[in-house]
């Protein structure tokens, strides 16, 4: 397939319908008389006839997310990638706009030797590359599951990490904007030995550790369905979520991975940010009793589940 890309812009290639929003896909070559004239309407196309061309003739790949979701980003864009370059690895040219987290992923779970960034300073013309298309149901795919063992253990192998399940970790999301779980009782935490993190603030080296290190997990639907690649069928999770049951883990198959449990709550408030303020299942959740109960249960659940294997 012969393909430019200059920034977010990708020239000969006509994307399915909806794949890739943080791209502009245009079917026509690029500076083509289609180019130019698509240009002088659609500012988004135009591109300075003083920019460097760098060619690539090796087959390739090209992977693309300028967004800063690990869940969407691992279900779209990742998986559907990983599962034709196991087959078939060839150099992976990136664009994730310096995220450093979705590198350190890609690096960990393929060889960064396999790696080279897209400078958007340049148009890249290439006349070998794959596009692989987006995804979201790992269902699709008959070994997903055994496809997901093995990233993780990549990840692990390369990270120099080792499982060692202890700890009980909360996950409130409550350093963000939505889906926040409010009023978190800490002395019942703290009485339970559970520890409340802050996921979005560690580095991917840091959440892959402390994963590894999981035996009870709970937290806050949303794009923490990643965490589950790090877990094992012994570790039992509790997925809360605001209003409906919205969980990507049952709908699309993370929730294979581990002893996973959703508990829908009704005690929600509308978050803060106004997109969002009208839409139930992205809601702020109150930590109360039945939460409690339900924390109470995957311990014990947890503590019984070992003594019959032991």
């Amino acid at each position: 397939m012969k393909v430019s890309i200059y920034g977010n812009k990708v020239f000969g290639y006509r994307a399915p319908k909806n794949f890739n929003s943080h791209f502009v896909f245009k079917q026509f070559t690029i500076r083509s008389i289609a180019h130019i004239v698509s240009g002088i309407f659609d500012s988004r196309t135009r591109i300075d006839r003083f920019v460097k061309t760098v060619e690539i003739h090796e087959e390739c790949y090209c992977l693309f997310f300028h967004g800063d979701n690990i869940g969407h980003f691992f279900h779209d864009i990742f998986f559907p990638f990983y599962v034709r370059y196991r087959q078939n690895p060839k150099p992976v040219y990136f664009s994730f706009k310096g995220n450093r987290f979705f590198y350190d992923f890609y690096s960990a779970a393929i060889g960064a030797l396999s790696l080279k960034e897209l400078d958007g300073q340049f148009i890249y013309q290439y006349t070998n590359v794959h596009i692989t298309p987006e995804g979201r149901d790992l269902k699709e795919y008959d070994n997903y599951e055994n496809v997901c063992i093995e990233i993780k253990e990549s990840c692990f192998r390369n990270l120099q990490i080792q499982e060692n399940r202890f700890r009980n970790i909360l996950y409130g999301r409550t350093e963000l904007a939505r889906k926040k779980l409010l009023g978190v009782d800490q002395r019942f935490l703290e009485a339970h030995n559970i520890e409340l993190l802050h996921f979005s603030k560690l580095s991917f080296y840091e959440t892959v550790r402390l994963m590894a290190e999981t035996k009870n997990f709970i937290y806050v639907v949303g794009a923490s369905v990643f965490y589950l690649l790090f877990l094992s069928k012994d570790v039992s999770v509790l997925e809360i979520n605001p209003a409906v049951n919205n969980s990507w883990a049952n709908m699309f198959g993370m929730d294979r991975l581990c002893n996973f449990s959703v508990f829908i709550t009704q005690n929600i408030q509308a978050t803060d940010t106004p997109e969002y303020k009208n839409i139930a299942h992205d809601s702020d959740v109150i930590f109360d009793d039945h939460i409690r109960h339900e924390i109470l249960n995957l311990l014990a659940h947890h503590q019984k589940s070992i003594g019959e294997h032991s």
